[in-house]
């Protein structure tokens, strides 16, 4: 499920989830993931708008669904430091893209596989206690890839 280029770990900060968002669309932009940022950019900031996806344990999940995306991905990102995401910070993010031509169940079976695999308490710590993007494509790849 993950691609080791669309896994980084930033020691940036940003100011708010915004600027987040906008990291993490030029990530999968640079790698043709999608077609249009600012297009990406606004679909995750309208679904933002809906509900927010903080999903506690300083972990969002935000996603965004758009005819720019070519191919469904998650992309992820480990902040050095947490960024306030709506009421919670944040630390790491884990970021769905969705195409609306090709909407299926993809989507949704990667957002429950990722979900159930994060509730598990000593695999986020892994990830939290992750030092660089190598240590942090190992741990996902244990998780099965999430």
């Amino acid at each position: 499920m993950f691609e080791p280029a669309l896994v980084d770990f930033t020691n940036q900060t940003f100011q708010d989830k915004e600027e987040v968002i906008r990291y993490i669309a030029e990530m999968v932009w640079e790698n043709k993931k999608i077609e249009d940022k600012q297009a990406y950019i606004n679909a995750v900031l309208k679904r933002e708008q809906t509900a927010s996806t903080e999903m506690g344990d300083q972990i969002a999940i935000p996603h965004g669904e758009s005819d720019t995306v070519r191919e469904c991905f998650v992309a992820v990102l480990k902040l050095a430091k947490p960024v306030v995401w709506d009421q919670n910070e944040v630390a790491l993010v884990f970021n769905i893209g969705i195409s609306k031509g090709k909407k299926s169940k993809e989507h949704i079976e990667i957002l429950a596989r990722l979900c159930t695999n994060l509730m598990v308490e000593e695999d986020r710590e892994k990830l939290y206690d992750a030092k660089n993007r190598e240590e942090l494509c190992d741990v996902l790849k244990s998780m099965g890839g999430v």
